[in-house]
């Protein structure tokens, strides 16, 4: 199974994403499943426009995860940057319910719920 990450970035700060109750009610950043025949890239562009309503590019960063979902099922997660110039608006999806701007400098891990949201962060404030 293939998922992507996106770090949403705009004027030092981190877009964080809360899920529904339904969904766990956790916070995270942009994630989402690759489909059949689709690129890594291709699906962290078309999971950043579905899950905010950005359309942006996105950068690939030298960092993966592998790990067995939920289901048991074992996933390869491809973490990706979108950096932005200006906080744009948010349109999220019906998977969230609400979402934050918080500064780099101020996100821990204890902002998520999974390591693996964390360590791209930790990865860019110390690069």
């Amino acid at each position: 199974k293939k998922k992507v990450q996106i770090i949403v970035m705009a004027q030092s700060s981190v877009l964080l994403l809360k899920l529904t109750d339904s969904r766990g009610g956790f916070w995270q950043n942009v994630t989402g499943g690759v489909d059949e025949g689709e690129s890594y890239e291709a699906a962290a562009i078309r999971e950043l426009w579905e899950e905010t309503g950005i359309k942006a590019s996105v950068e690939y960063i030298p960092l993966d995860f592998e790990f067995d979902d939920r289901f048991g099922k074992h996933v390869v997660e491809k973490i990706f940057v979108c950096s932005l110039d200006e906080i744009p608006l948010i349109q999220l999806s019906s998977e969230h319910q609400s979402f934050q701007w918080k500064k780099i400098t101020d996100v821990s891990e204890a902002d998520y719920k999974f390591k693996t949201n964390y360590l791209p962060i930790k990865w860019l404030k110390y690069k």
